[in-house]
């Protein structure tokens, strides 16, 4: 266990294997073989750059684009954000972190 703790497990032949359960859902998509879940990783990940750098008008173009790749309720929520992201910054980024996580569950393997 100490090996592991310090880092030099692989050193000592330790495989170390991440469960599923832990990676991250955006970077799965990001590297998923299916180009469908690709883009929809993609696009979570600009619309976390948009939000950190404060571009509203990416984010907004960004949810406007992955309604074409999700089903109701979510269309419509993506909609609203993008709507959102013309009037109230401070709601669409939040918005954005609620959505982001539902729309990457849903192409994902829990």
């Amino acid at each position: 266990m100490q090996a592991a703790i310090r880092g030099c497990g692989a050193s000592r032949g330790m495989t170390f294997v991440r469960p599923v359960c832990m990676e991250n859902p955006g970077r799965v998509a990001r590297h998923s073989q299916d180009p469908y879940t690709r883009t929809i990783g993609k696009l979570c990940q600009g619309g976390d750059w948009a939000c950190a750098n404060g571009d509203l008008e990416a984010l907004g173009d960004i949810a406007a684009r992955l309604i074409g790749y999700t089903d109701e309720p979510l269309c419509r929520e993506l909609g609203e954000l993008s709507a959102l992201c013309h009037d109230d910054p401070d709601h669409a980024t939040a918005a954005w972190a609620r959505l982001k996580n539902r729309v990457l569950r849903s192409v994902t393997p829990s």
